[in-house]
Formats: C-alpha cells, structure tokens, sequence
C-alpha cells in the first residue's frame, strides 16, 4: 500500500508540472514506474486514435500525410519493450500501409510528397510485426519498400515540402521554358532570368531547393559533421556504433547537446540554430536517444565538460511535458509538431530508449 501511495504522489507531481519540455527538470532521477505510466498512458490515446480502416488520420494538423502519421504510430505502439498495441490492430494497420504501395516500391501518397521519408518510416513500421510465414506479402513489400529508401538520392522533408503557393523546381522550369517561347517582347534581365530557369533541373519529382544559411559548410564526409541529409533518414535506418553516421551523430551531440531546447544539431539554420530551440523538439529528443542508446551509454559529456544523463533528462522532460489525455503536442507547430499523432509517436519511442536505459544502469 505504502508502494502505490508513493507511486500515485510521483505522478501526481509530474501531471501538475505538465509544461513545454524545455523547462527545467527536478533534481531526482526518474523512475522507470513513472515513465511506463507514461508511456501507457500515451499508447492508450494513441490506439484509440486508430481508423476501421487501419489508418491512423491527423487529429490537429490536416495537413500530415496520414501514410506517414500511421507509419509513426504503428511503428511506435508496436515496438517492443512494451508493446502497446493488440496483435490484430497492428495488422490492421500493415494492411492500410501496403495498400499504398506504389508501383517503384514506395509506400507514400503521391499528393503529399515526402516519398522517401514516408517509405523509409512504413518499412520501418512494418519491421515491428517480424517475420510472418502466414502473410508473405508482408516481407516482399517491406523488402521493396527497403530497397526504394536505399536507391533513393534524397528523403525530401517536412522542411522542404511545397507550401500552397510555391512551385518545385521542376515547375519553375516548364514555366521559363513556355514564357521563353512566347513571341512577346521581354526585357533583357527577365530573359535572362527565365534562360537560367529553363536550365534547372528538368526532374518531375524534385522539391523545392535545400537552402542553407550563408556560412555554414556542407562537409556529409567528415566523420564529425553531422548535416541536413543526416537528419531524416537517421530516424528509421538501422544503426550500429561503427557506422559513420551514427558517429557523427554522436560528435554533434557532444558538440550541441542541452534538453532544454532544440539546438539545431545540423546548424542548417547557422551557428546559432533555431531562435527559440521549440521547433522540431520532439524530433530532436527522438534522435539524441537513439543516437545515444545506439552507443549504450549511460552519460554524456558535452564539449563543455558538463555529464548529461541523457536518459534522465529527456524522460523526466516528456514526463512533464504530457497532457492529461494522454498525449503530447509541441506549442510551436512547425513541421508537423502540433500534431499529437506524430509527436505522441516521437515521445513513446522516445520514453522507451530512456527506459531501457535507465533499466540498464539500475540493474548494474
């Protein structure tokens, strides 16, 4: 009795602190009995979210791409340590993923873009239902699905993804190309700028151009650099501590690592990173934990000389950061965080690495 007095009182606590996840954390280390309740508590709302269907739709952002958020969600309810969702719902959900299937072997929704993103994460889902001699369409199509992300030049992102209004690049050309051959006269500087036009890639797929901020090196093979093309692929390719992209994972982390804010581990955005570290905070405590959990450690000790235990910090943020329904959301809404579906899927995944290791450290 003494037990559940004591474990009700710890969530308590936490439910009444419930914050953005920037702010900073107690003293005390979290518990893993804190963080399974979290970590139910989220999955709770998240299968309830669940479509006949299979899928799993935006509940906010009406913009996400319900392919990627049932990939995120599916992938996230089902790994393992726990699993979260019953064995028939997660068919359920594989179903709604093969269904958008497409001829090169993606899994997207052609209208929303983010193919090789969206394909990446769904073979990535599909991954958690193992190998199943009843159902051999599960393997060839997560095969194919595997092999589309591994061909592919580029993921393509939230950040690059045409907003209403703008034109890809390939647009931009056909556009240059029918004004070049209109018989009107045309200045001098619009011609020329509409010749440079006409010579942009003529790829039918391509996104908007990758910007990055004046000043800022792309250098994807230094082992140390850790850059734009990193960043979403990371989340669902398999990692091992020998790979270089994990490493340059980890030296970014070294380098740039705080929980109290998102601090741009790309510096696509300059040596500063984001203005006010919220955007993309989800996203980055997913990829902190993963990189960190990929080299089984329990610390990390910053640039700085500051010993982070990582573990501790991002669970007990996400803790607090929790909403009573169970879920969680990010204030700022770029790219896609304002939408519960993908953020709840960032945080279990999350949780569950910081849970996994702070078991570790306390069964030594």
């Amino acid at each position: 009795m003494k037990f559940a007095t004591v474990f009700v009182a710890a969530l308590a606590g936490f439910a009444q602190s419930a914050q953005q996840p920037g702010q900073p954390a107690p003293v005390e280390r979290v518990t893993t009995a804190v963080i399974d309740a979290a970590i139910q508590r989220g999955a709770r709302w998240l299968g309830a979210q669940q479509r006949e269907d299979g899928a799993f739709a935006p509940v906010d952002a009406r913009s996400a791409c319900p392919v990627a958020m049932t990939a995120m969600a599916l992938w996230s309810l089902n790994e393992p340590e726990p699993r979260s969702l019953a064995a028939v719902d997660a068919d359920r959900a594989a179903r709604f993923l093969i269904a958008q299937r497409r001829a090169d072997g993606g899994i997207y929704d052609p209208a929303r873009g983010l193919a090789v993103y969206t394909t990446g994460v769904s073979t990535r889902a599909l991954r958690t239902l193992g190998t199943r001699a009843d159902w051999p369409e599960l393997g060839t199509v997560r095969s194919e699905g595997e092999l589309y992300t591994y061909r592919a030049a580029a993921t393509g992102s939230v950040l690059d993804a045409a907003k209403p209004g703008e034109v890809t690049a390939a647009q931009s050309n056909a556009v240059a190309r029918t004004l070049l051959g209109d018989k009107a006269k045309t200045d001098e500087a619009k011609r020329k700028a509409l010749e440079f036009l006409a010579r942009v890639a003529r790829d039918t797929e391509s996104l908007p151009a990758r910007v990055r901020a004046p000043g800022v090196v792309d250098r994807r093979h230094d082992v140390g650099a850790f850059g734009y093309d990193d960043l979403l692929p990371f989340v669902y390719l398999d990692l091992a501590p020998e790979h270089q992209l994990a490493q340059r994972a980890r030296e970014a982390l070294r380098n740039y690592y705080t929980p109290e804010r998102n601090p741009d581990l790309t510096k696509r955005y300059g040596p500063e990173g984001f203005g006010t570290g919220t955007a993309g905070l989800f996203y980055y405590y997913f990829v902190a934990a993963r990189t960190l959990a990929t080299f089984g450690v329990g610390a990390l000790v910053t640039a700085d000389g500051t010993s982070h235990d990582w573990a501790d910090e991002l669970a007990t943020r996400l803790a607090r950061a929790q909403r009573p329904d169970g879920s969680w959301a990010n204030a700022d809404a770029q790219w896609w965080e304002g939408e519960p579906l993908l953020t709840t899927s960032y945080a279990l995944l999350t949780l569950k690495l910081c849970r996994a290791r702070i078991a570790a450290d306390v069964a030594k």
